[in-house]
């Protein structure tokens, strides 16, 4: 089965809508987009970008 195609506007809407207490800012800047979350609430995220069926991420690629 393939892998779902992921589309970084609608996941960011996706974190917002579904974490919104947990966004601290966000962007986005050549189709390339961010989120900002409280630390306290990054593993909660992940593991839901993980199990959503809509998002499906297998791999995080960038913590700064």
């Amino acid at each position: 089965m393939a892998e779902p195609r992921q589309d970084g506007a609608a996941t960011a809407q996706r974190i917002r809508t579904r974490f919104a207490d947990a966004v601290v800012d966000g962007g986005s800047f050549r189709d390339q987009h961010w989120i900002e979350l409280r630390a306290d609430r990054l593993l909660e995220v992940c593991a839901w970008l993980r199990d959503e069926p809509a998002c499906q991420y297998g791999m995080l690629l960038d913590v700064t």
